[in-house]
């Protein structure tokens, strides 16, 4: 054989015997498989998906959750940071709103220690922001008494109303329906127990400067017990109530797009 018959049927790589052209891959013009076409048009859909703010409710802020690319709108990006800043705004506005309101209702005829100083020290320890958990409840404490006038004694009273904005700064992490209603119950013992032991402690106090006297101090405070037993239940359920209507409105409407 010579050497031009040994190299009869070599072509050159890729091209039909004849011509020099190209030859067609032998899956040309094939489906692609089903998973990964499904795949490329769910990444696709990614790609064009707009970024939706969300309501963190760890947090108790809005943030931007979802698929975030390169092409999203300076707009669009705008509108989310406006949102959130807006509804967080909102969120804290209505939760200071709530607790004037509540504040001042204590202007208005009630039975004797019927009143929502122990939901409003609750609710800001669990829904105002640390900064403010203490200060904005005290703030309208102060106001109110400042229109129903100062009395004597009244820093025990304050002093009970610290101690259970401590109890709504710990039910923050564990709130549940179980968990609230046993704060509530805590805070009402917490504030029997540090107001009249103030009515009791000497001088000038119309109970004995003794272990009896302190006992005949607190049974007569049995009535009023019940009354701030019966205010803190209907006022934390109110508070909570209302603001985590305001939650729940305020996820629903976080679920909207962006308009750009």
């Amino acid at each position: 054989m010579t050497g031009e018959h040994a190299t009869v049927g070599v072509r050159p790589h890729g091209k039909a015997p004849g011509d020099g052209r190209a030859r067609r891959p032998a899956n040309f013009g094939m489906q692609m498989p089903s998973r990964k076409r499904a795949d490329c048009e769910s990444e696709r859909e990614n790609v064009h998906r707009p970024v939706a703010p969300s309501f963190s409710e760890k947090r108790g802020v809005f943030c931007c959750e979802g698929t975030v690319d390169k092409r999203v709108t300076f707009n669009q990006l705008k509108g989310g940071i406006i949102m959130k800043d807006r509804h967080s705004l909102v969120m804290l506005g209505s939760a200071v709103l709530l607790i004037v309101v509540a504040a001042f209702s204590r202007l208005l005829p009630h039975p004797a220690n019927f009143t929502p100083l122990g939901a409003i020290a609750l609710f800001g320890g669990v829904y105002l922001d640390k900064r403010y958990a203490v200060a904005i409840p005290l703030v309208a404490m102060l106001a109110s008494d400042y229109f129903l006038g100062f009395y004597q004694g009244m820093y025990w009273v304050y002093g009970s109303f610290l101690l259970v904005c401590a109890v709504g700064l710990w039910l923050r992490s564990h709130k549940s329906v179980l968990v609230v209603l046993g704060g509530t119950l805590a805070s009402s013992v917490i504030f029997f127990v540090v107001t009249n032991f103030g009515v009791w402690l000497p001088p000038g106090t119309m109970y004995a400067a003794s272990w009896s006297g302190l006992v005949e101090c607190y049974v007569a405070a049995i009535p009023f017990f019940r009354n701030s037993v019966a205010g803190d239940l209907i006022f934390v359920a109110l508070l909570f109530g209302a603001y985590e209507g305001i939650l729940a409105y305020a996820r629903k409407m976080g679920r909207q797009p962006i308009v750009s």
